[in-house]
C-alpha cells in the first residue's frame, strides 16, 4: 500500500485494539511504537513518547497521524504493527453528573507539548529546571522534554541552597539611579523605568563573588529592598 489514509486507517484501527486491552487491564499509555514494514525497504519505527499517560485514543492518533505525515510511503507498506512499549497505572479523574468538564490544564499542556514534540522533536521543546548556582544567570539549565520524562515524578535537579530569590528575574539588569545614606550602602531611593520609589525597609548586602575559572569576573552587591507602594526589588551595584 502507498496510499496514506489506508496506512492511517489500519494504524487507527490497531491502535484501537491496543487501547481496549490497556483499558481491561486497567493501564494508559505512556510509549508507543508504530511500525510500518515496507516491500522494498527497512521497517521504519515511528516512537511516540507521552509526558504524561493517556487513555486517549484520539489523542495519540493525531499524534501518529503528524508522524506518517512525514513519512516516505512511496517504497510501499505491506504490514503495520503498533506495541505498546510503556505503559503506566490508570488514574482516571472523577465523574461529572450532569455537565462534562473541562479538560484539566495540566492535561491540556502536556497534550500541547505532545504535539510540539511530534512537530519539532523532543530536543527542540525544552523546559527550565533550578540548579543549586548563587551566580542568578547560572541559576537554571534547560532539559530537553525526552530528558524528563526518564524521571516525570523527579523533583528539580536539587534543592537551591542559600537565600530566596525572586521569582522573575530580568534578562539584562535594569539600570537604577539610587540615594543611599553611606557610599555602597543600601539605597533609600531608587528610580527604575520611568517611575520614582522611596525605600522603605533593605537587607544586605549579600556579596556574589566568583573565581577565575567562570570567565569574567562577578563581584556584586545584592540587596532586598521594599518601597512604600508595597513593591520590593532586587537590586545590586557592581
Amino acid at each position: 500500500v502507498q496510499a496514506r489514509p489506508a496506512v492511517e486507517a489500519m494504524a487507527k484501527r490497531l491502535l484501537g485494539k491496543v487501547f481496549a486491552r490497556l483499558r481491561a487491564s486497567g493501564r494508559a499509555l505512556w510509549r508507543l511504537e508504530c511500525v510500518l514494514c515496507c516491500e522494498q525497504a527497512p521497517p521504519v519505527t515511528l516512537a511516540i513518547r507521552l509526558t504524561r499517560p493517556t487513555g486517549s485514543a484520539e489523542q495519540v492518533a493525531g499524534l501518529l497521524s503528524a508522524r506518517l505525515e512525514r513519512v516516505d510511503l512511496s517504497v510501499g507498506v505491506c504490514g503495520v504493527v503498533v506495541v505498546a512499549r510503556q505503559t503506566a497505572r490508570w488514574r482516571p479523574g472523577q465523574g461529572w453528573l450532569f455537565e462534562q468538564a473541562a479538560a484539566e490544564p495540566t492535561e491540556e499542556f502536556s497534550q500541547l507539548v505532545d504535539r510540539l514534540v511530534g512537530r519539532l522533536g523532543g530536543a527542540a521543546v525544552v523546559l527550565a529546571r533550578a540548579t543549586d548556582d548563587y551566580q542568578p544567570e547560572r541559576a537554571f539549565r534547560y532539559a530537553s522534554v525526552e530528558e524528563l520524562s526518564e524521571v516525570r515524578n523527579a523533583p528539580a535537579d536539587v534543592a537551591v541552597s542559600g537565600p530566596a530569590r525572586p521569582v522573575r528575574l530580568f534578562s539584562q539588569p535594569a539600570p537604577l539611579r539610587v540615594i543611599a545614606r553611606v557610599p555602597d550602602g543600601p539605597p533609600t531611593w531608587l528610580a527604575c523605568r520611568g517611575r520614582e520609589y522611596v525605600v522603605v525597609a533593605a537587607r544586605g548586602p549579600e556579596r556574589l563573588e566568583t573565581g577565575w575559572w567562570r570567565g569574567p569576573d562577578v563581584r556584586r552587591d545584592y540587596f532586598r529592598v521594599s518601597v512604600e507602594t508595597g513593591e520590593q526589588f532586587w537590586v545590586f551595584h557592581d
